[in-house]
């Protein structure tokens, strides 16, 4: 195969593959909107079902907590997220797994008192059994501006 044949088939296989990768990262926003909605609507199911039984969460301390942690947290009657506002989003598909990568302003009440955080993030969503879930979160804390 001359090179000129080998990049016309480059190009049609990226032709053929560009949209549906599009449509992995269009339905993962989706599905990390409806996380955002879920956490603070404390919506246990939908918390759930969009993160996987063997997520992993990495928080700024280093301290690793589990889905139930997150479950937990997020349902408890002692927190109430007020505001996810996510800036500078930017995801990357890698096939079966999307990358969101977000600095992140998470807004609330705990026990009464207000709190306000913020840190850069990022999640690892994978296709499993033709669903998206998070399967992985790291964050860094930020300084307060």
């Amino acid at each position: 195969m001359g090179i000129r044949s080998f990049i016309a088939c480059l190009l049609l296989i990226i032709g053929a593959v560009s949209p549906a990768l599009a449509g992995s990262v269009d339905e993962v926003r989706g599905l990390a909107d409806q996380l955002d909605v879920a956490t603070r609507t404390k919506d246990k199911a939908a918390l759930e079902q969009l993160i996987a039984s063997d997520f992993v969460f990495v928080r700024g301390s280093g301290r690793v907590g589990d889905r139930a942690d997150v479950v937990s947290a997020f349902t408890s009657p002692t927190i109430a997220v007020k505001d996810v506002k996510n800036e500078e989003r930017k995801l990357t598909d890698l096939g079966n797994t999307v990358l969101v990568a977000a600095k992140v302003q998470l807004s609330g009440t705990e026990e009464g008192k207000a709190f306000v955080e913020r840190f850069r993030s990022v999640d690892v969503w994978a296709k499993r059994n033709g669903a998206w879930q998070i399967v992985y979160t790291q964050i860094t804390m930020l300084k307060a501006p």
